[in-house]
């Protein structure tokens, strides 16, 4: 695989920013929240859900509402925070999603000491791995990129739980490097846990490509270091398309010229 400008991409090749990739990739790094795996039955299914079992009913079309609003402006509400990261400390992790959830269910009209309460309650069903499924569309791929042995890491930003969670769900198995921020003690958009990836892979980035959810977390750091980037967009959240970007993994193998 090799990377190259140029101005007028041919079929068969992918345009990554201002650069080519011709040929499959050696290795397929993947972000994981909403790229491989997904909260069940979604992110506001699953707080309305939880909320339920504590006596609370929840709208559900407006808690799908809520949680697509603050989901969009993710990003925004971790550079808030001291460090400008959440992922990467236990404690840190704990007060930043337990004052996302007191947020959620603010904007949901609940009164202060509830929603504090069920928050802490929120978070610790969410660290729990029933709460988690994997897309239908990520098994396959994986599948075929080991069939044609394409190597595969994980590059996250998600608590050490997420370690044994991915084995729980039935896909570790085709990682053979992973690098989660809980782990590491250090978070995307950080460049340097792209790098301790490429190094335990023993991988030049121009042969890899990095899968992933948000240009500013995934795709900016691996293209930095000059990695190839996708972004999977499945709820149409990053309408300015800078890097190639699909709705489902099963438009990725043609992109990586495995079709």
């Amino acid at each position: 695989m090799r990377y190259g400008t140029n101005s007028s991409p041919r079929r068969g090749l992918l345009r990554m920013s201002e650069v080519i990739l011709a040929g499959p990739p050696e290795w397929v790094f993947f972000d994981v929240g909403e790229t491989l795996i997904r909260p069940w039955p979604s992110f506001a299914g699953a707080i309305v859900e939880i909320c339920a079992s504590e006596g609370v009913e929840l709208s559900d079309d407006e808690a799908h509402a809520v949680a697509d609003a603050r989901l969009r402006k993710f990003l925004d509400f971790v550079r808030e925070l001291e460090g400008g990261s959440f992922s990467d400390d236990p404690k840190r992790s704990r007060n930043f999603w337990t004052k996302f959830y007191q947020g959620f269910l603010g904007e949901m009209g609940m009164e202060p000491d509830l929603a504090a309460h069920l928050s802490t309650v929120i978070y610790d069903e969410m660290t729990q791995p029933h709460r988690y499924r994997v897309f239908d569309d990520a098994k396959p791929l994986m599948d075929l990129l080991a069939a044609r042995g394409i190597k595969m890491a994980v590059v996250s930003n998600w608590e050490a739980f997420l370690d044994d969670m991915l084995d729980g769900l039935g896909i570790g198995h085709h990682f053979e490097v992973r690098a989660i921020s809980g782990i590491e003690g250090i978070e995307k958009p950080n460049p340097e846990i792209f790098r301790r990836a490429l190094e335990r892979a023993g991988a030049h980035p121009s042969t890899v490509v990095h899968i992933g959810d948000d240009p500013r977390s995934d795709a900016e750091p691996a293209s930095g270091l000059g990695m190839g980037a996708i972004i999977i967009d499945r709820r149409n959240r990053h309408p300015e398309r800078e890097w190639p970007t699909v709705e489902s993994l099963s438009e990725v193998p043609a992109l990586l010229g495995l079709e």
